[in-house]
């Protein structure tokens, strides 16, 4: 008897676990993503994704957040990226901010307090204004003097130099006449780096201005052995097409990839 009394006490149990279960619902939250218009950004191909209306002085106060997270930010590796999705009105503002790639809830919190004054360009669809995303995305590298740069901002940042203002967005960025491949020719592949077989590609921010010429570079990422210099001296020799903001010349900074690679067949 005692037993079919705990077999009974038992089926109860699972019966009535089972029934709070099956009651209990799950919230079903309506897919938000169909009323905006996902308009794709690259970090190389800037022009595509005109959908910024900045004026100098907001870009100027964007800049200063950025300087107040390199200042917080603490990287244990050699950089941090950071990326997020930015959802905007029918009016041009900025409506919702989710982090896509972060590990840092104080820097998020920062950035979208940062964006509450934003101005965004009105997306018009058929005649009409529309709601569209737009994911906003930057790498802050660390050198090895411990500096910290913003490189790949598919945001406008402006980096002051000598009195002087380098943008990192604009309508046309600044292009290296002879393209990549003519600073590659300038490049002299250290003997101590051939020496030891050091291959790798080197990133140097260089600051070009309004008339093309680099006035200022430096490593942003580099593979030592004496290439880190080589490629700055690359950069430097180098007679870049200036920036274009509005269709007049402007003073911007840029990453160049420097590639090292040894010839396999010698």
């Amino acid at each position: 008897m005692k037993k079919l009394i705990s077999i009974f006490l038992a089926l109860s149990l699972l019966t009535g676990t089972y029934s709070c279960q099956e009651r209990s619902k799950v919230e079903l939250i309506p897919n938000t993503e169909k009323e905006y218009t996902i308009i794709k950004s690259n970090p190389w191909e800037r022009e595509k994704a005109d959908v910024f209306s900045f004026e100098f002085e907001q870009i100027k106060e964007w800049s200063e957040t950025v300087k107040d997270i390199q200042k917080r930010l603490k990287i244990t590796g050699d950089s941090e990226e950071f990326e997020y999705a930015i959802y905007v009105n029918e009016q041009g503002k900025i409506d919702k901010v989710k982090p896509l790639v972060s590990s840092n809830p104080e820097i998020d919190k920062l950035i979208a307090e940062q964006m509450s004054d934003w101005q965004m360009v009105r997306h018009i669809k058929n005649g009409k204004p529309h709601k569209y995303r737009i994911d906003f995305n930057f790498t802050i590298w660390k050198n090895k003097k411990g500096i910290m740069n913003v490189i790949n901002s598919n945001f406008p940042i402006i980096d002051d130099y000598n009195g002087e203002d380098f943008i990192t967005y604009t309508d046309k960025m600044p292009a290296p006449i002879g393209g990549i491949k003519g600073i590659q020719e300038k490049i002299v592949y250290p003997a101590k780096a051939k020496e030891k077989g050091v291959e790798g590609r080197v990133y140097v921010k260089a600051l070009i201005d309004k008339e093309g010429n680099v006035a200022a570079a430096q490593i942003i990422k580099g593979i030592g052995e004496g290439c880190d210099e080589s490629a700055i001296e690359a950069v430097k020799q180098t007679k870049f097409i200036p920036a274009t903001l509005k269709g007049k010349p402007i003073g911007a900074q840029v990453a160049v990839p420097i590639l090292f690679k040894l010839d396999s067949k010698k």
